[in-house]
């Protein structure tokens, strides 16, 4: 799993994604809150997957955060549940 940051230069706008990635050979559910905040603030959004069906195997799918526009360091974060239970956060994605 891995959180990104894309940019839309055309607007200046960002949105946070979290790509998974199931290398099991069974499929897993997962839940996903992505995390988006501009520059080491308070101010955060968040959005993302419930309860999103993987199937095995290296199926790999994109939980999408909202679009926002900001001016400043701009840092996304995920917490991604799988199967209800297995958690992790993964590490925050910068884009100054």
């Amino acid at each position: 799993m891995q959180t990104c940051i894309i940019r839309n230069p055309a607007n200046d706008s960002y949105q946070a994604v979290a790509i998974v990635v199931n290398n099991h050979t069974a499929p897993v559910f997962l839940e996903a809150a992505v995390l988006i905040r501009e520059n080491h603030s308070a101010l955060m959004a968040v959005d993302g997957c419930d309860k999103k069906s993987i199937s095995g195997g290296g199926t790999r799918v994109a939980c999408y955060g909202g679009t926002y526009k900001w001016n400043r360091t701009i840092e996304a974060q995920s917490t991604i549940y799988l199967n209800a239970g297995l958690d992790d956060i993964t590490h925050v994605a910068t884009y100054s």
